[in-house]
């Protein structure tokens, strides 16, 4: 019986991450747009990644961002390019795609995500400057 239970609790803790080797380490940070000022001064590093299309991209988006749009056929593959080490704030327009986008930064491993949850029609309703025009990607 004892040996049993052994067993049952060692299959129980190599199936927790902490046991089993495997690290979600993605740290996933629900922002609002009224914070974001504050949180681009704490850490000015912080990379913006906007997740629209191109044209909902050229109609304004927030200074310095990049546009990985994530219905293009390359979403995943152009976030893997990215610095897994680094800071990402990123936003789509409603906080749709944004939170659908979330499992693709946890499975490439990236290390702090920082989710405009409510995207840009959020961001509008701030005194943030906005950016028109088309952007690299990179």
């Amino acid at each position: 019986m004892k040996k049993r239970w052994c067993t049952i609790l060692f299959l129980w803790l190599s199936s927790l991450p902490l046991f089993s080797g495997e690290k979600d380490v993605t740290q996933i940070i629900d922002l609002a747009a009224s914070k974001i000022q504050e949180t681009l001064k704490k850490d000015p590093k912080i990379i913006i990644v906007d997740i629209r299309t191109p044209e909902e991209f050229a109609q304004g988006h927030l200074a310095h961002a990049k546009n990985i749009n994530f219905m293009g056929g390359s979403f995943e593959d152009e976030l893997a390019k990215l610095d897994k080490s680094k800071t990402y704030m990123m936003h789509c327009r409603s906080g749709g795609r944004s939170t659908r986008s979330l499992p693709i930064w946890k499975k490439l491993g990236f290390q702090k995500v920082i989710h405009l949850n409510k995207g840009m029609n959020d961001i509008q309703t701030t005194q943030l400057p906005l950016e028109k025009g088309s952007a690299a990607k990179k």
